[in-house]
């Protein structure tokens, strides 16, 4: 089966696979838009409930744009003013997804996993995505941790280094996590990052110290997801995504 899905211009081509439910699809989107590439998401979701298209993880990175979860209130997470910010040339935009309120910008590893739930089980599903950068940021000899009652991956009880919001429809997620890789953080500080009080923000280049290769780190968190989640990655030609 092939399907074609075309989203504001943005053509995604899916590979002639077998629908099985431990395979998905690959793609690096590159720097889009974060509503357009929001909008692929629910209409590859409607897909993959449909049984016409498979599973499917989203690379990409976005320009910058602060994020709401639904529930988020604006009086509560703002620092600077909503109006000053966009007049910075950043967007802010309420989302679909849980959690509160994050930065997408250039230099961020985005990843959203369009698969379905285990055993419905949607608490073990966002501590395997912790899991998986966990265990992608030891790689880079940086030890990483949980904080009990907080979503998310942390350095300390300060420091968060990527944050987790998710969505779910009918027992198919999407929307996912925000790494901070080579990102430059200074705009943070416009609002209280997962509406919390004294939380930090680093990356790992702020941590190593210099700039890592995103591909390289890609093909890592590829190579970790695969094993954690027990399936088995495609680019949409229907090869191998391999580390």
């Amino acid at each position: 089966m092939s399907e074609r899905l075309i989203v504001e211009g943005l053509k995604v081509e899916t590979a002639i696979v077998e629908l099985e439910k431990k395979v998905s699809i690959c793609i690096d989107l590159g720097l889009k838009g974060y509503r357009e590439v929001e909008q692929l998401q629910e209409d590859i979701v409607k897909g993959v409930i449909g049984g016409i298209l498979p599973e499917h993880i989203i690379f990409v990175e976005h320009p910058s744009v602060i994020t709401l979860g639904k529930s988020t209130k604006e009086d509560e997470v703002f620092i600077e003013e909503p109006k000053n910010i966009r007049e910075r040339g950043i967007e802010i935009y309420k989302t679909k997804r849980g959690g509160s309120i994050t930065l997408h910008e250039p230099g961020q590893l985005v990843v959203y996993p369009i698969i379905r739930i285990e055993n419905r089980d949607v608490y073990r599903y966002v501590r395997n995505l912790e899991e998986v950068i966990i265990k992608l940021l030891d790689t880079y000899d940086i030890r990483a941790i949980r904080r009990e009652n907080y979503t998310g991956v942390w350095i300390d009880e300060k420091r968060k280094i990527c944050s987790i919001g998710i969505a779910v429809k009918k027992w198919v997620t999407y929307h996912g996590l925000a790494l901070n890789v080579n990102n430059k953080l200074e705009d943070f500080k416009l609002f209280r990052p997962c509406g919390l009080e004294d939380v930090e923000m680093v990356s790992i280049e702020k941590i190593l110290g210099f700039k890592v290769d995103m591909d390289e780190l890609k093909k890592r968190f590829i190579h970790i997801f695969s094993m954690i989640f027990e399936r088995s990655l495609v680019n949409k030609n229907g090869k191998a995504c391999l580390a």
